[in-house]
């Protein structure tokens, strides 16, 4: 990462609220109306010591995202935040629990 874009990053965190959306093992932190939509997916080395599963789990959460949800999340700014639960979850638990995130941020919206 580049320090220009975490400059990015940090200029938007200061500037807009986040709505907070919770599920079992994941909770997303969504921050609507920017000119741009970028994903940020954040596993603590706290929750899950080897790298090797924690960008397992993160790629996981990426492509569901692209291929699932990339159209509802346009304009907006998302981190993603794992749980310790995550380890229980495979690609279709994944989807599902995000699945249940984005239907809760829809029904807020009145889309």
């Amino acid at each position: 990462m580049n320090s220009q874009t975490s400059k990015i990053q940090l200029k938007i965190k200061r500037n807009h609220n986040y709505q907070k959306y919770y599920a079992k093992s994941i909770s997303v932190h969504i921050c609507p109306d920017i000119d741009y939509s970028i994903v940020n997916v954040i596993i603590s080395k706290k929750i899950i010591k080897s790298s090797v599963e924690r960008n397992k789990y993160k790629r996981r959460l990426r492509e569901v995202i692209k291929n699932f949800y990339h159209n509802d999340l346009l304009g907006r700014q998302v981190v993603i935040y794992a749980t310790k639960n995550i380890i229980n979850l495979d690609y279709w638990d994944i989807k599902r629990e995000l699945g249940l995130i984005i239907k809760k941020f829809k029904n807020e919206k009145n889309y």
